[in-house]
């Protein structure tokens, strides 16, 4: 009989780590590591598991092939058993030019910039993938996704058989049906002892596979939180993990969260949800927790935060959605911070900086740096005659006469935009926001900027900072009207409580509620 242990491990009680130690158990008892699944729900973080697992355990990553995730277990087991043809000489996975080609045909635009368009294939690529999940057909499928826009059964329908239809016609798979297929084909892991980590947002077909697995094993491990569930619009619900039969184990500390972050997050999601909040002890040390309104963010973030915000400390903008991390991202930019995330620096944007603040000081870019410089300079702010890729190599050629020239081939408008701090406008293949981190950075008198400066702070989605954690949390409190309407049924409201409870609770120190009057999601005693 297979031996089903349930871990509940609320934020920072060491799920993972847990699982790694079960893990290093199992090989002590003389279970290979090729033996073992460990899965992810995420490809990020399978490949920090495998490192980690590797560390602990001392095992080679490359014995640790089960250590993956749902979609990359089964891409797997379907080519060792030939139900995937890798030699398929087009590939067996449907690519982007698939996807226009099958456009093209059914009239469908994947790549239209118009909202609308955009919108309306969200919905129905969404509402395709949703059913897959969850294994239902088209009708009960409609009946579940929720839609801005309300777009016809009868149009949602006939995209579910038009993709389907068009995938056979070129013998090609997505990532949906290497689930699918796994599970309508009965094709069973070798693997004696099972690990499923963030168990709490595996979708139905997930724990189809997971149950079938476990048939043939001796001792399988869920470790997740159900108050951590984020992919309810895809079919996760915590009542698969509650509901599974096995022994429950509550992690009982947590080693991040101060004792009254924790006794706010506890305190808004058990009012929202049928799950409680676990018992478990935290730091004794008492984090600042305070709002801010979102006109002051500037003001908070010059005058108080960066008094107390040490070298190595860490902060994350969280926002609810992608489009709301362009406005506090302008905010950073102006300022002169630098950052990473939503809008974050990038490292070609770094290389170019670095090229701009040289010049600015009077000093020689480096080769990649003037070649980067060369690609976002206007033409007309070029005094040479000949093409950007010969003014590049020659530059590479004769660094030292062309910075004796101490113009280096630029023009005096150029240059002086530069010095005068303001070279954006002057730019070309550079967005607005570009624009903006150049000039904000030139006016904070920022010489150089490093990979780990920008990811000391960073804008992130609640769902991108799922698994992550930071000294600081600035919170956007702002809710967008589509997902304020997702939480007008008893359901609806449970499941954002989840989102935002994971929120809450990324922070190791401090928690600074931003708030938009009139548009906040409520939390207790900071913001209505």
């Amino acid at each position: 009989m297979t031996n089903v242990i349930k871990y509940d491990g609320a934020p920072g009680t060491g799920k993972t780590w847990r699982l790694t130690e079960d893990f290093k158990t199992a090989l002590n008892d003389g279970v290979l590591p090729e033996n073992i699944l460990f899965t992810q729900f995420r490809r990020e973080a399978a490949h920090d598991a495998k490192n980690f697992v590797s560390s602990v355990c001392a095992i080679p990553e490359k014995r640790l092939n089960n250590v993956r995730t749902f979609h990359g277990e089964c891409l797997s087991l379907l080519m060792r058993n030939g139900i995937v043809d890798v030699k398929k000489e087009d590939g067996y996975l449907i690519t982007k030019k698939d996807l226009k080609e099958f456009g093209m045909k059914y009239g469908y635009s994947f790549n239209n910039r118009d909202s609308v368009e955009k919108d309306k294939m969200d919905q129905l690529t969404t509402f395709y993938t949703y059913c897959k999940n969850n294994m239902v057909g088209p009708t009960k499928g409609a009946m579940k996704v929720y839609s801005k826009e309300v777009i016809p059964f009868s149009q949602k329908k006939e995209f579910y058989g038009n993709y389907e239809a068009y995938k056979q016609e070129v013998g090609k798979i997505d990532w949906s049906d290497m689930l699918n297929l796994t599970l309508e084909n009965g094709i069973m892991t070798d693997c004696t002892v099972q690990m499923y980590d963030e168990a709490q947002d595996m979708t139905p077909i997930m724990y189809e596979l997971s149950k079938m697995w476990s048939d043939d094993a001796e001792t399988v491990y869920y470790a997740g939180d159900p108050l951590q569930t984020l992919y309810s619009f895809m079919g996760a619900s915590p009542d698969h993990l509650m509901n599974t039969e096995g022994e429950l184990v509550v992690l009982p500390l947590s080693h991040r969260l101060p004792a009254n972050v924790w006794k706010k997050a506890a305190w808004m999601v058990t009012d929202r949800n049928k799950y409680r909040a676990p018992k478990i002890e935290t730091p004794k040390e008492d984090g600042l927790m305070l709002v801010v309104d979102y006109k002051g963010l500037s003001a908070y973030l010059s005058k108080r935060f960066a008094k107390y915000f040490a070298d190595d400390e860490t902060a994350f903008h969280l926002v609810r959605t992608n489009y709301q991390g362009h406005a506090v991202a302008k905010i950073l930019a102006e300022m002169g911070i630098p950052f990473g995330g939503i809008c974050g620096w990038t490292h070609d944007e770094i290389i170019l900086y670095h090229a701009i603040a040289k010049i600015k000081d009077g000093r020689t870019p480096t080769v990649a740096e003037y070649k980067k410089l060369i690609d976002h300079v206007k033409k007309t702010d070029l005094q040479y005659v000949g093409k950007k890729e010969d003014l590049k190599l020659f530059f590479e050629n004769n660094m030292q006469n062309v910075n004796a020239l101490n113009s280096w081939y630029l023009s005096a408008g150029f240059i002086q935009a530069v010095r005068a701090g303001n070279p954006g406008e002057r730019l070309t293949n550079a967005d607005s926001m570009l624009k903006l981190k150049i000039n904000g950075m030139l006016k904070n008198g920022v010489v150089t900027i490093d990979e780990s400066r920008i990811n000391r702070i960073q804008i992130l989605t609640i769902h991108g900072a799922k698994g992550l954690e930071a000294t600081h949390v600035f919170l956007h409190a702002a809710v967008p009207p589509i997902v304020k309407q997702g939480t007008l049924t008893p359901e609806g409201r449970a499941n954002e409580a989840y989102v935002w409870y994971v929120a809450i609770t990324r922070t190791m120190k401090n928690l600074i509620v931003v708030s938009y009057p009139g548009k906040n999601y409520p939390i207790p005693r900071m913001c209505a």
